[in-house]
């Protein structure tokens, strides 16, 4: 179980670094974790990632409205 928790602990460091694709993998990887796997520790680690997947969420959403949402809105803002 140590190691499990060490591997989950490391990968939700690495979360900021991934793509979508390699995002996917990690999400199946907790998900078998998981199924086999229910104690706290394991389990306090998948809140962990998916908090970090959450934020690196909010953080390509707001850089996608900064990129391509206001650029539309804000000519309308002005007229």
């Amino acid at each position: 179980m140590e190691v499990r928790v060490n591997t989950l602990l490391t990968l939700n460091d690495l979360v900021s670094t991934l793509d979508k694709h390699a995002v996917l993998d990690v999400l199946q990887t907790v998900q078998r974790c998981t199924a086999v796997d229910r104690s706290l520790p394991t389990l306090i680690c998948m809140l962990e990632i998916t908090n970090s997947f959450f934020k690196q969420l909010i953080v390509l959403l707001s850089q996608f409205a900064t990129e391509h949402v206001l650029p539309l809105l804000t000519p309308l803002l002005v007229a």
